[in-house]
């Protein structure tokens, strides 16, 4: 789930009354599993990063 400018129909939601209308318990699992799951994005990107930079150094010498 993405939280950031989101619109439920016409009408504008911020991201914290959103999360408050959740129940707390969905709410907590939410936010342990997107804290999970941003620190492996972070790794993959880091480690797609370090391939794509290993590519350009093989196939683009300039």
């Amino acid at each position: 789930m993405c939280f950031g400018l989101t619109n439920f129909g016409k009408t504008f939601v911020s991201p914290r009354t959103y999360a408050v209308k959740l129940n707390l318990k969905k709410r907590r699992k939410m936010e342990k599993t997107s804290i999970y799951f941003q620190r492996e994005i972070r790794q993959q990107y880091r480690r797609q990063k370090q391939k794509i930079c290993r590519f350009n150094r093989k196939f683009f010498r300039f």
